[in-house]
């Protein structure tokens, strides 16, 4: 690869996830291409991004680089119909939202990244970025968890409506932005939702398995190779998404933890997070937070195929679901 791109990367955080956004800037900059150049986008929610935490952000920027930082619609959630869901069964978050609406807020781009900011790059995006996605509108990995047992995949199948091992991780995606346009994705996504407010553990996640199913492309796992539940033996992968509950920032003995906190190393964040995974792990009152919340999300993959409305009877009663 000798000609340079510019590659668009897109990334949406609050306060909370910072410090691991700075470890996967880091990650990302030093795999790069220098040839390539990246622009950025940080969305986020006023109020819920400090300027502090952007300028800390900005120091982090090399050359060939660009950083930008998008606030969106602060009116967002009564966009959504004031949707409940919550992710994991843990916490309210409408930043998981942001990646349904890349393609409308940047109609210059024709295609482009999105990454989870719990992720470490450990290989060159602009590969990712140049894969031949057969003319099919999402590039992504299976995901790991709903994939690993028939309990899981159920709700794939029953709730969502597409096959266990093509309902995919939305953590990292390779997105056509122009076919998402001339679908009008975000549209679509948001008639759903205001419509049906279906109950889900992964809201993001699930209404873009359910409506762009028959738009996949399935991305090798070494693309989002998920801590937790890992898809298979993988030595080098490209991309390490710290995702669920086995974080590094809270926990030891996970896998490739050790590329966290090299890259976290080189941030202004690496002392506070130190110290905030020391608290956590002499915590026992978090630690059983998260078995209780991982408890809490396997009793809703059980427990949500058998409510109604779901994708499946939705689309069952004549509802268009998929685009």
């Amino acid at each position: 690869m000798t000609k340079g791109t510019t590659i668009p990367v897109f990334f949406a955080v609050d306060n909370r996830y910072v410090p691991y956004l700075a470890a996967a800037l880091i990650s990302l900059q030093t795999q790069a291409n220098p040839a390539d150049h990246y622009q950025i986008k940080i969305l986020y929610q006023k109020q819920h991004l400090s300027v502090h935490n952007q300028q800390q952000l900005a120091t982090l920027i090399k050359p060939k680089t660009s950083l930008e930082f998008v606030a969106l619609d602060t009116g967002l959630w009564d966009k959504l119909g004031q949707d409940p869901n919550t992710l994991r069964a843990d916490y309210l978050t409408l930043t998981i939202y942001y990646r349904l609406f890349i393609a409308n807020l940047f109609p210059q781009y024709e295609r482009g990244i999105y990454l989870d900011a719990d992720v470490i790059i450990n290989y060159d995006l602009g590969y990712l970025y140049r894969l031949n996605l057969h003319e099919q509108m999402i590039g992504a990995v299976t995901d790991a968890f709903i994939s690993h047992h028939q309990v899981t995949a159920n709700y794939a199948e029953q709730a969502i409506g597409v096959p266990r091992n093509e309902y995919f991780n939305s953590g990292i995606l390779l997105l056509d932005l122009k076919q998402m346009r001339a679908c009008q994705l975000s549209q679509h996504f948001l008639y759903l939702m205001n419509k049906y407010h279906f109950p889900l553990i992964a809201p993001d996640q699930d209404y873009l398995n359910a409506i762009g199913h028959q738009r996949l492309f399935l991305l090798a796992n070494e693309w989002n190779f998920q801590t937790e539940y890992p898809l298979a033996t993988i030595t080098q992968p490209k991309i390490v998404h710290y995702n669920l509950y086995g974080k590094p920032w809270h926990y030891n003995n996970i896998a490739f933890q050790d590329l966290f906190w090299q890259a976290l190393q080189q941030t202004p964040y690496y002392t506070q997070v130190k110290k905030e995974q020391q608290l956590y792990l002499n915590s026992p009152q978090k630690i059983q937070a998260d078995k209780d919340h991982k408890a809490l999300l396997l009793k809703r993959v059980c427990d949500i195929p058998q409510q109604t409305p779901t994708f499946k009877t939705a689309a069952m009663q004549g509802e268009q679901v998929q685009i």
